[in-house]
């Protein structure tokens, strides 16, 4: 185990992990044949339409099988006490695009525990790649925009003589870490670039705003997954465009929904509308009572005036009732 007074050697440097592993490893996991199969992927869709196809197959037993096993083999030079991000983030930068303006990871949320893990599964080249700071030039930069000394876009004029284009081979993963600002330019090549990146928080466990256990798990649990059988559990759900939630279509709070059960193993096996301008809720109040034990998933609590009632008729009925968009329970 690593002792808690010591800093971890990743979180004061840059590396790059050669040969990791084989490219067709990430092209099994996500269920592509090959490099033509993503880049048809990408073409065969809208942008939004491939981001979703691609979160999709990272929620596989597949997937995150790969994902464990990249992590094991981590384990040599991140050692065995970490934890590590639940699900890695996807990114693709299209042509003539960025994928992300320059920042460090504080700014988004990140603790200063965590080191970041970027691999490509595209080919690269010095536009279409990710870029990074040297962490000298760096400190004094960040310092400047943490103090409001500088704008934005000041910060981009700033840093960019220091920025330098990471060179990484398909296999390999870069790390570095939270005080590296980074980010990318726009794209000078005609393909899009996909990647791959997640952290991992080592002690002493400045996480920032993230959870321990939900958006970050324990090495333990980062052992190969078994293919078994998902058993996913059955769950009523319920849409309702009023309140604060008058804005969101039916169709957005499904999409709300459902990306909430797969990421808690639930299966929507009914959905239905509350009915408006009744403020006793009779159609979440009919479920319970015909559904004894299944619980119910809402798009977001923002749509009910009384949740303390809802609360209420939970603990009557003995179920439970979600919030989807704050994934938690109600």
């Amino acid at each position: 185990m690593l002792s808690t007074s010591v800093l971890h050697p990743l979180l004061s440097r840059s590396t790059v992990i050669n040969d990791l592993f084989s490219i067709q490893e990430a092209y099994d996991a996500l269920n592509v044949q090959n490099l033509d199969d993503l880049f048809l992927l990408c073409d065969s869709a809208n942008k939004s339409e491939t981001l979703t196809s691609l979160y999709k197959r990272l929620r596989t037993v597949n997937f995150l099988s790969f994902y464990r096993s990249l992590l094991g083999r981590l384990e040599h030079v991140i050692g065995t006490d970490y934890y590590f991000q639940a699900l890695p983030t996807i990114r693709i930068q299209w042509p003539s695009e960025r994928a992300g303006t320059l920042h460090i990871d504080s700014w988004v949320g990140h603790g200063s525990s965590t080191i970041n893990f970027w691999l490509p599964i595209t080919p690269l080249d010095d536009t279409c790649t990710v870029w990074l700071s040297d962490s000298f030039h760096a400190s004094d930069i960040i310092t400047s925009m943490e103090l409001g000394l500088i704008s934005l876009q000041e910060l981009e004029v700033i840093a960019k003589p220091y920025m330098r284009p990471a060179r990484v081979e398909l296999g390999s993963i870069l790390t570095f870490n939270n005080s590296i600002i980074h980010g990318s330019y726009p794209s000078q090549n005609h393909r899009p670039r996909i990647s791959l990146d997640f952290r991992i928080c080592v002690p002493p466990y400045r996480i920032g705003i993230k959870k321990l256990g939900t958006d970050y798990l324990p090495a333990i649990q980062s052992k190969p997954i078994q293919t078994q059988p998902n058993i996913k559990k059955p769950a009523l759900t319920v849409i309702y465009s009023t309140g604060l939630a008058a804005h969101l279509s039916h169709a957005t709070q499904r999409a709300i929904i459902y990306d909430f059960c797969a990421a808690n193993n639930f299966e929507p096996v009914y959905e239905c509308s509350e009915y408006y301008n009744t403020p006793h809720y009779p159609k979440i109040h009919d479920l319970l009572k015909s559904n004894q034990g299944l619980p119910i998933i809402l798009a977001t609590s923002a749509a009910y005036s009384d949740i303390n009632y809802i609360r209420s008729l939970a603990l009557s009925f003995q179920t439970q009732i979600f919030d989807a968009f704050a994934n938690k329970e109600i």
